[in-house]
């Protein structure tokens, strides 16, 4: 009989789940959710996160997107960070450093990584890579959304970066741009 109750409560709260979700329209935005999930496949593509740690050189800057399109243009990249933010893991986020040590020569052949580097941030904060899209003209545009948990930010200020793999054909040479939006 135990049993019988603990499944009925089980299968009551499902439905009460289902039918909440289906009452809004669609998924809720739940802020205990692990913001670094992808919220979208890339076909023949990967998003990662890494973590850039603070660069003092970089206050005062925006938010900023790059298009590597090689080794050698990857390693101009890293160089422009001091080894001890280049190197430096944060809570869950990896390393910039480890986060592109698998792309070198034969990754670059057929691909690009597009970079969004984010200098100033909130240890709180989480990025989110929510669309990658042709836009007008000749552009792509990435989105990515600023999610900061229990809505708050906390006071220590590093660097992230959002990195988002790519064939050569899908980025056929075009403009890229970056748009950033923030949630609770």
């Amino acid at each position: 009989m135990r049993i019988f109750l603990k499944k009925a409560c089980a299968a009551l709260c499902a439905v009460l789940v289902l039918a909440a979700l289906a009452a809004c329209g669609g998924p809720l935005d739940l802020p205990f959710l692990d913001p670094y999930e992808q919220p979208f496949v890339l076909q023949d593509g990967f998003v990662r996160y890494a973590n850039v740690g603070y660069v003092e050189e970089f206050y005062g800057q925006g938010d900023q997107i790059f298009v590597i399109r090689s080794a050698e243009e990857m390693e101009d990249f890293c160089a422009g960070f001091p080894q001890g933010a280049l190197a430096q893991d944060y809570d869950e986020l990896p390393s910039l450093a480890k986060s592109v040590a698998d792309l070198g020569d034969a990754y670059f052949a057929e691909n690009v990584l597009l970079a969004a580097y984010f200098p100033h941030e909130s240890g709180s904060c989480r990025l989110r890579v929510e669309d990658l899209s042709a836009g007008e003209g000749n552009t792509l545009v990435l989105a990515v959304r600023r999610a900061f948990p229990g809505g708050i930010a906390t006071d220590d200020e590093v660097g992230r970066a959002a990195l988002v793999g790519i064939s050569r054909e899908f980025y056929g040479g075009r403009e890229v741009l970056l748009t950033v939006s923030a949630s609770a």
